[in-house]
């Protein structure tokens, strides 16, 4: 809306550009004066990237990056320590509970029509 000149937003517009370039002149000039100057440059980089960001060019990796190697977890049972890796962690731990590609269906899960988990002996009962 500034930038099409209706005269509010227009006003507005350029004060926020002529504040943003007095304070960009105002950290520029204060580089030299300053025992640490990093920090406003850092400043000028981020506010200003067109002007003061840096502009290194990172060559991309010409091979694939190595594979991680296998983690391993330290299991403490029964007393004993012991490294095993992550499927057999899995297997000790999990290995009871049936493996599934799709979801239980509500059958399955004690859902009835109403909406209710649970056994309908114990809810339908009358007193």
């Amino acid at each position: 809306m500034g930038e099409a000149g209706e005269r509010p937003f227009a006003q507005f517009a350029q004060a926020v550009t002529r504040a943003r370039g007095r304070a960009k002149a105002r950290i520029v000039r204060s580089l030299l004066d300053e025992k640490d100057w990093r920090p406003r440059l850092e400043m000028l980089a981020r506010v200003f990237p067109d002007e003061y960001g840096r502009r290194d060019i990172v060559p991309l990796p010409t091979a694939p990056a190595s594979p991680m190697p296998p983690m391993t977890l330290i299991l403490s049972m029964n007393g004993e320590k012991r490294e095993t890796t992550f499927e057999e962690a899995e297997e000790i731990f999990c290995g009871h509970f049936p493996r599934r590609d799709e979801p239980p269906d509500e059958s399955e899960l004690g859902n009835d029509a109403d909406g209710i988990d649970g056994p309908r002996s114990n809810r339908d009962r009358t007193l």
